[in-house]
């Protein structure tokens, strides 16, 4: 952004340079600059040698990320509301429609949440994935979840039944996906098969989210929803961490700011939150904490 001139600022700003092609040489004239070393101040390689030598350090993230109990850990509790007391894979999910309103992409979305939404695909729930409508650091936009879904879908039969199921009903409603009512009137969309699985822009372009401010097609695909799954620091603990659903809610996090998980739930850096929040019996999430002066 710094070779930007001025007068482009703004997100909207980036996603026109990015579409006129304007980004693209601005890429390739910086590319050319930076790749002639040495620089005129050049301490590149103390970095990297600075960086290298963290590298143990920093992956101290993936190894508590597989260890259990996590620092707030309520997954047996949704792990048995999603398959019975027995955990039987047999036993219907009752799920009929979850929301998912993804983060990272990369590994995160690929090996996280692409297989969560296969799984809940298998158990017969309908998925609406949520990506961001405009680029925020490393999070997956619409546009780029329904390309990796594209190309999933040439080794999972779930994932490309279910993705060309609700693309026929977005043809056949305009683009929206309809709201979800139990005992609905026989007509077009009915007779698409189930389940299907949705993508939709969430409206924002940032790792937070306000859920007092999203699009129409989002709030009309919210009705009938009775799983909503946020991922993400921002999204699930930032700016939503206490805000309780009228359906079952699955909040899923990493902490990445020490000073936060310290405040929080007196943990550590990289620590990991699975929030489950039952809305029928109004179990389970985090109490929200009594306010204390900075």
């Amino acid at each position: 952004m710094l070779v930007v001139p001025q007068r482009f600022t703004g997100a909207r700003s980036c996603v026109e340079l990015y579409q006129n092609g304007t980004i693209l040489d601005i890429y390739r004239s910086a590319r050319e600059k930076l790749g002639k070393r040495p620089w005129a101040v050049d301490q590149f390689d103390s970095f990297k040698s600075h960086l290298l030598g963290e590298m143990p350090q920093a992956e101290g993230g993936a190894a508590k990320l597989g260890q259990r109990p996590w620092a707030v850990d309520q997954y047996e509790q949704f792990k048995t509301r999603l398959m019975g007391a027995g955990g039987s894979e047999e036993v219907p999910a009752g799920y009929r429609r979850a929301m998912i309103f993804v983060d990272n992409s990369g590994a995160d979305v690929v090996l996280g949440m692409l297989p969560l939404t296969r799984e809940l695909l298998r158990m017969g729930c309908e998925v609406v994935l949520v990506a961001n409508s405009l680029p925020a650091i490393n999070d997956i936009t619409a546009p780029e979840l329904r390309t990796l879904l594209s190309a999933a879908s040439q080794s999972c039969p779930i994932i490309k039944e279910a993705r060309n199921a609700a693309l026929k009903v977005k043809q056949l409603t305009g683009g929206h996906i309809p709201p979800l009512e139990r005992g609905g009137a026989k007509d077009e969309v009915s007779a698409v098969p189930s389940p299907r699985l949705y993508v939709i822009g969430s409206g924002h372009g940032s790792p937070c989210i306000d859920f007092t401010r999203v699009p129409d097609l989002v709030a009309e695909a919210c009705v009938g929803t009775d799983l909503l799954i946020i991922e993400g620091m921002g999204r699930a603990v930032h700016t939503n961490l206490y805000t309780r659903f009228n359906c079952d809610t699955l909040k899923l996090a990493m902490i990445k700011t020490g000073r936060l998980a310290k405040r929080l739930f007196n943990g550590n850096l990289y620590d990991c939150i699975c929030l489950f929040e039952d809305a029928a019996t109004g179990k389970g999430g985090m109490a929200p904490m009594p306010h204390t002066p900075m």
